[in-house]
């Protein structure tokens, strides 16, 4: 493997584990909020709990196909994930 391979499937490897990181978060049900802004200017978006339940299914959606598309990159480099 070339080391510009190296360095994109080390890459790979590391957003792979935060993609992971993120969806065992939202499964394990930690708080989840909507916040619009930054630093002391932050809002927050008060949500269902049928709506926020929606999102966090959504959102554990997402990251569940995220994973298998690294899953697949990494497979394409002869690369376990």
């Amino acid at each position: 493997m070339r080391s510009a391979d190296l360095k994109g499937a080390l890459a790979m490897v590391e957003a792979r584990a935060e993609n992971i990181a993120m969806r065992d978060r939202l499964a394990a049900r930690e708080p989840l909020r909507l916040l619009v802004g930054q630093g002391g200017g932050q809002s927050e978006i008060v949500l269902s709990a049928a709506y926020l339940a929606d999102l966090r299914a959504g959102l554990v959606y997402s990251l569940n196909r995220r994973i298998a598309g690294n899953d697949a990159a990494l497979a394409r480099m002869g690369v376990e994930p």
